[in-house]
């Protein structure tokens, strides 16, 4: 396994901090906009659910993606946790099988957190420029 040195890992650690507190800024932001979509949707009688609806599951599903990317990345950490007792007997050869293993899996697992990170940046703007339009018209 690589040891990282010291500044290696408050890089990583700012990484990790900066991915969370974006993902929570998306998270907020996108409950904003589910929340000024009810009331909206109040305060203006023209407005019809068949209007909402794509906007209110464009925010839901947003949500949904970004707490998928904190249980992917929360799954990481605890396999890193778990990874000395799950490998305390495994000859070295091994090992280093294993570990091959377990960086492609944190590969792929990255690549899909990415994906959906963009995906929900995507609903996110959808769902903005989809209220900007609704109060234009509306």
């Amino acid at each position: 396994m690589t040891d990282f040195d010291e500044r290696e890992e408050r890089y990583i650690d700012r990484f990790y901090n900066a991915s969370f507190s974006f993902w929570n800024s998306l998270i907020i932001f996108n409950s904003l906009l589910i929340g000024s979509i009810s009331i909206l949707f109040n305060l203006n009688s023209k407005i019809s659910f068949c209007v909402v609806l794509p906007l209110f599951s464009f925010g839901v599903l947003s949500v949904i993606l970004l707490v998928w990317n904190f249980l992917a990345v929360k799954g990481v950490y605890y396999a890193i946790l778990t990874l000395e007792d799950k490998h305390e007997n495994v000859p070295t050869e091994d090992l280093d099988s294993a570990f091959q293993k377990d960086i492609k899996k944190t590969i792929k697992q990255r690549t899909w957190v990415k994906i959906r990170e963009i995906i929900s940046l995507v609903f996110s703007a959808i769902s903005l420029v989809y209220i900007f339009f609704a109060l234009l018209f509306f």
